[in-house]
């Protein structure tokens, strides 16, 4: 298996079960990928939340497919937090966050630092302790970065468990956050 760091660029080809095909520009690799760096490549495999807003973790294999060419065959994936101050900002003042422009997004990375993220998923009154944000706003920020994190964490529960990604992504859709209530009532009845 090989491991790349980097954004999605594009999207070639969506399937309803979560299949994607698509650009990804490589930002690091492991070694035996030196070569990719800062180019962008074709991917293919199954996501739940896959934007060009974030940067992600891909584990997979580089294959020369017999009819497509060159392409990165995912089996798993992270979300790659944002660490430094400037992706931090760059991720709050995403479309991904309601409530938070750039200006919101500086202020609240000014007040917490490298611990934004954290703090932010706390509570609200966290938030709200930031200078000038209203509640309204506090409110739609918490929630956003509640339910974008939400599904990552299902799908990183749930590959643990041994599920697969396209596996995974079925359960999601179909129980959500139950999934896991339904896990330890009766595993046998999701093969039903």
């Amino acid at each position: 298996m090989n491991s790349i760091k980097g954004r999605f660029r594009s999207s070639i080809f969506e399937g309803n079960n979560g299949y994607k095909v698509g650009l990804f520009k490589v930002k690091w690799s492991d070694s035996e990928l030196e070569d990719i760096i800062n180019k962008t490549i074709t991917f293919s495999g199954y996501f739940a939340n896959i934007n060009n807003e974030e940067d992600y973790l891909l584990i997979g294999e580089y294959i020369n497919h017999p009819k497509y060419g060159y392409q990165f065959q995912v089996s798993s994936y992270e979300r790659i937090e944002p660490e430094t101050s400037d992706a931090i900002i760059e991720f709050l003042s995403s479309s991904l966050i309601k409530g938070c422009g750039e200006k919101t997004a500086k202020k609240i990375v000014d007040y917490y630092g490298e611990n934004t993220i954290e703090k932010l998923k706390e509570s609200v009154d966290n938030i709200l302790l930031v200078p000038g944000i209203t509640e309204k706003n506090a409110i739609k920020i918490h929630e956003s970065i509640i339910k974008y994190s939400e599904t990552d964490q299902l799908l990183i529960d749930l590959k643990k468990l041994g599920f697969l990604i396209k596996e995974a992504l079925k359960l999601i859709k179909n129980y959500g956050s139950l999934i896991f209530n339904i896990i330890d009532e009766d595993i046998y009845s999701l093969v039903g």
